[in-house]
């Protein structure tokens, strides 16, 4: 047992480094099958990209090979990982061979058996998170922290749309400046007419009655 776990990958989750006798994973892609009446065969139309999921087989059994690795493992390193798992339901993930992802931690079983009187076995299923996984790259790859990269993104995209935002009420509120202005000038020219009108047509009128009774007066005093 103890030449069968001495080299086992190593796997992380939430910073809590941990052996994996077996790493199992599925992926692909999800598709739509449009089928007609009496038409063979089906229109295939993919729309996009399977969650990646698996699942880890976690030996934590206190043989000298592990523990001189990861420290005693049974009670100690299990109990760590249980509780990452129930307190952190999604966090970081190093898988051995897709690298680093965001996952969600799904069902998590544990399994003890008369061979192994060192430790347990815990089986623990998996899903990505938010299309995260780092294009499946080594352990060892250099990988950005996905959660941060999604946050930037996340920010970058809101700034911009917070920038087109500001630019379009600018542009309202120059429209309405506009408006305001030719308002307030046909405003004042209406204004302006109205008072040459009504001045124009008060001389007119004097001038005339003045005329009339002028002539009526001149007419009056004749013999």
């Amino acid at each position: 047992m103890t030449d069968a776990l001495k080299d086992l990958p190593d796997a992380e989750y939430n910073g809590i480094r941990f052996p994996v006798e077996r790493a199992e994973w599925q992926g692909g892609n999800d598709l739509v099958e449009h089928t007609a009446y009496r038409r063979p065969g089906a229109d295939i139309e993919p729309t996009g990209r399977k969650p990646y999921r698996g699942s880890f087989v976690i030996p934590l059994i206190n043989t000298p090979a592990l523990v001189a690795r990861y420290g005693q493992l049974f009670p100690g390193l299990r109990y760590d990982l249980v509780t990452a798992f129930e307190d952190r339901p999604i966090a970081t993930l190093w898988h051995p061979t897709l690298g680093q992802l965001v996952a969600a931690i799904g069902d998590v079983s544990e399994t003890a058996s008369a061979e192994d009187r060192g430790g347990v076995r815990l089986t623990v299923q998996w899903v990505e998170h938010d299309a995260s996984v780092a294009l499946a790259r080594g352990p060892d790859s250099p990988a950005p922290d996905a959660a941060q990269q999604g946050v930037t993104q996340r920010a970058e995209r809101a700034d911009v749309a917070n920038a087109n935002m500001e630019r379009a009420l600018r542009v309202v509120y120059d429209v309405e400046r506009e408006i305001s202005r030719y308002l307030l000038t046909v405003t004042v020219i209406n204004g302006g007419l109205g008072l040459a009108v009504a001045g124009g047509g008060q001389g007119v009128s004097q001038d005339g009655s003045g005329g009339r009774f002028k002539t009526i007066e001149a007419c009056a005093s004749r013999p």
